[in-house]
C-alpha cells in the first residue's frame, strides 16, 4: 500500500508544476498585453497632442536618456 501512495504523491507533484507555469504563462501574456496596449495609447496620444508636441517629444528623449545611462550603470556593476 505504501508503494502506491508513493506513486500518487508523485504524479501530483507536475499537475501542481503544471498549473503553477499555466499561471504564470497568463501573467506574461497580459504583461505583454498591457505593454503594447500602454504603446499605442502613448503613441496615439503622442500624434494628437497638438501645439504639445515639442514639450512632449523633449520630455520623451530626457526620459530615454536616464534609461540609458541606468541600463549602462547596471552593466558596469
Amino acid at each position: 500500500m505504501a508503494e502506491g501512495e508513493d506513486n500518487q504523491n508523485i504524479q501530483q507533484e507536475p499537475n501542481e508544476e503544471e498549473e503553477g507555469l499555466k499561471y504564470l504563462g497568463f501573467v506574461q501574456d497580459a504583461a505583454s498585453y498591457a505593454v503594447t496596449t500602454f504603446s499605442n495609447v502613448y503613441l496615439y496620444a503622442k500624434d494628437k497632442s497638438g501645439p504639445l508636441k515639442p514639450g512632449v517629444e523633449t520630455v520623451e528623449v530626457m526620459v530615454k536618456e536616464k534609461i540609458n545611462v541606468s541600463n549602462d550603470e547596471k552593466k558596469v556593476t
